[in-house]
């Protein structure tokens, strides 16, 4: 793929000029700050795509291919599809594009959480706190990967975290109680589920887990 020196736009590598303000193009393959080679391709179909070389995984371009927000976009669709890869990529074009959005960040973590690659969605969710440390779901979701790595004390400091910011967070302390009993602290995750069926008395196991909790 070759970047226009002058206004940014991204062309494809065979293209001389720039399709965007007509300036002349160096030649190059682009290397994504995400990670990754990108170049053009064509699907089956014969639509113009971004392909990562790397993960063959190709994507449609939105329709502003140099607006964050656009791919962004395109990266929910995706995940609202399950297809986590693709959503993935388009995450990885809007970060290029706009690295200190903390929601892109964000949306980058759920994709890998729905996968299953816990490490790489905390290293999303870092980034995601780090921009905005205030912000409540990402807390709650880091606390998340962290218990399925069974890495219950940083969950529980993510957990506590979110509940600090949010004090009606359903999930975060349901989550913890959860955190709390797998330790074998049943008093304190007691505390946590009773919290969740005073916000929420209809909530899921919550009054199971509170009797599992007093017969240890």
């Amino acid at each position: 793929m070759k970047r226009c020196s002058n206004c940014g736009t991204k062309n494809k590598p065979d293209a001389n000029y720039c399709n965007h303000c007509g300036t002349e193009l160096d030649g190059g393959i682009q290397q994504s700050s995400s990670g990754g080679t990108e170049v053009w391709g064509e699907d089956e179909m014969g639509t113009q795509v971004w392909v990562k070389e790397e993960e063959g995984v190709t994507v449609e371009p939105p329709d502003d291919p140099n607006d964050a927000n656009a791919w962004n976009r395109k990266g929910e669709e995706y995940y609202e599809k399950w297809e986590q890869d693709k959503a993935i990529k388009c995450y990885n074009k809007a970060i290029d594009l706009d690295p200190e959005c903390e929601r892109i960040w964000y949306n980058k973590g759920i994709a890998y959480k729905r996968k299953g690659e816990w490490d790489k969605a905390i290293r999303c969710f870092d980034r995601a706190t780090s921009l905005d440390p205030e912000y409540t779901k990402a807390w709650c979701k880091k606390g998340i990967a962290y218990r399925k790595k069974e890495e219950y004390n940083e969950a529980i400091r993510c957990y506590d975290r979110a509940t600090d910011l949010n004090p009606e967070y359903v999930l975060a302390w349901n989550s913890k109680g959860i955190c709390h009993e797998r330790k074998g602290e049943y008093d304190e995750a007691f505390r946590c589920f009773d919290r969740v069926t005073d916000l929420d008395p209809e909530y899921p196991w919550a009054q199971r887990n509170k009797r599992k909790c007093k017969q240890r």
